[in-house]
């Protein structure tokens, strides 16, 4: 994600065309770089905070989720 949070910008040059090339469904081919997290179920919506922190709203686990940077970066 841009610094700023409020767009992806893919580091990985497959996606240079902002297409992920995936072979079969559930496989990551060209969007491993895209992956924020898992086990979110039927996510609904992905908000910025007013602190700039991401929340990813699921439908069907009934919560929101705040998503944070890997510790240690």
């Amino acid at each position: 994600m841009t610094r700023n949070r409020r767009a992806i910008e893919p580091a990985d040059y497959r996606l240079q065309d902002r297409v992920a090339d995936n072979l079969h469904k559930w496989e990551l081919t060209e969007s491993e770089s895209l992956l924020i997290g898992r086990n979110f179920g039927v996510g609904t919506d992905i908000q910025t905070g007013p602190n700039g922190e991401l929340f990813v709203v699921s439908l069907s686990n009934g919560a929101v989720y705040k998503i944070s940077q890997p510790r240690g970066r």
